[in-house]
């Protein structure tokens, strides 16, 4: 056992119970190592305190017993367009060498990924690392980023499309390392789930987003700033450390 686990995961959801306990028992069932090596961080908002917060409670009661640090994080932020601010919000109470950005509609189905992530051949705790797992055919939908990155910038992203703000920054410094972990994505869209109304509400929010591509997209020129002086920083920082 390692007093730094090997991954944390930032899991928020809302409204989708059954979904995010589902996620969360295939993420630990097919970990295969210590689960004290496994930090799960769940965040949920109060207005469905009936369900989400009685799971996280539910959940906790029944893993930790097995090792595992999980977290509850209740907080009254709502909706789709504030998604980087949760994971921004989770990441100060990671401790894990890895940062796994996760969600309720994303499924790992690869056997033993935790082995996976410990054999890239990268010192998370001192090299800014963008792993890839591969989403429904697509890489970086569910990005993994190291200690060292988070550490040098004090966030995840600034953007809601977290994936693509960090994949940019991986292109500039060159620090992608696609792995073999496949995430089954239940995404409308791609595999035809039911629609429910955390998904309508993404749904109306990405209509009004995608009205103003020009203010509102990743490669908008104010986040296009952002992504450069993150990158500026992460750069400087290899190069002390080469």
């Amino acid at each position: 056992m390692n007093e730094t686990p090997l991954c944390s995961v930032l899991f928020p959801t809302r409204g989708r119970t059954g979904k995010a306990m589902k996620a969360i028992c295939q993420m630990i069932r097919l970990w295969k190592g210590d689960l004290h090596d496994l930090e799960i961080i769940v965040r949920v908002n109060p207005d469905q305190w009936c369900t989400d917060v009685a799971m996280g409670e539910q959940f906790f009661n029944q893993e930790v017993n097995e090792g595992l640090k999980f977290i509850l994080l209740v907080d009254q932020l709502k909706g789709y367009r504030h998604l980087h601010r949760y994971f921004n919000q989770m990441a100060p109470l990671a401790t894990g060498k890895w940062i796994f950005m996760m969600s309720d509609d994303g499924f790992i189905q690869t056997d033993g990924w935790d082995e996976i992530i410990a054999k890239v051949p990268v010192n998370p705790e001192v090299e800014p690392a963008l792993l890839q797992p591969e989403c429904n055919g697509e890489p970086n939908c569910f990005p993994i980023i190291s200690r060292a990155w988070y550490r040098e910038l004090g966030h995840v992203a600034h953007h809601v499309s977290l994936d693509g703000y960090l994949q940019r920054i991986g292109e500039i410094i060159g620090c992608m390392y696609p792995v073999d972990i496949y995430v089954h994505h239940e995404k409308h869209e791609l595999t035809g789930c039911p629609v429910d109304d955390t998904r309508r509400e993404r749904d109306e929010f990405l209509k009004e987003f995608n009205q103003n591509p020009w203010e509102n997209q990743v490669n908008a020129p104010q986040f296009l700033k952002m992504i450069q002086a993150d990158a500026d920083q992460l750069r400087n920082y290899m190069a002390l450390i080469m």
